[in-house]
């Protein structure tokens, strides 16, 4: 790759349809309501982040706990991930 030009990539995705009598039909739908709730859940924090730093006002209690839980857990992933790349 040469210095200032990006390489792109194509990317493509296929859908495939699982009837509910096939012997996977359970873990895939198990999946897929795990990937609905990560993405709802990841939406949730950062609504309530957004919303904490930019309003004057007392967090609200949700707001609160949010905030609590990424000061307590973001110093330990950063560590993880440091840890990571230095074994790279």
């Amino acid at each position: 790759m040469t210095e200032g030009i990006s390489e792109s990539k194509n990317y493509s995705t296929h859908q495939i349809r699982v009837k509910k009598g096939h012997k996977m039909y359970p873990y895939f739908q198990q999946m897929t309501q795990n990937a609905k709730n990560l993405y709802n859940t990841t939406n949730f924090y950062i609504r309530q982040v957004f919303t904490s730093f930019t309003q004057e006002k007392k967090l609200q209690p949700l707001q609160q706990e949010v905030v609590r839980t990424i000061q307590q857990n973001l110093q330990p992933m950063n560590d993880i991930q440091i840890v990571a790349y230095q074994k790279n």
